[in-house]
């Protein structure tokens, strides 16, 4: 089990450093997506452009 905990460490560690400053609206959109206030499309198409800035 800890292997997956630092598995998953890493890969949020990695998605962080990829987003850079966009890295705050994600977790927002995120949390937008889980509150069921967006759609898994939006949520997608949001991810998408932060990631591509």
């Amino acid at each position: 089990m800890v292997s997956y905990v630092s598995e998953l460490e890493a890969a949020k560690k990695n998605l962080c450093e990829a987003l850079g400053e966009n890295v705050k609206q994600y977790w927002a959109n995120l949390k937008l997506w889980f509150k069921q206030k967006i759609s898994k499309e939006e949520f997608d198409l949001e991810a998408r452009r932060l990631l591509t800035q």
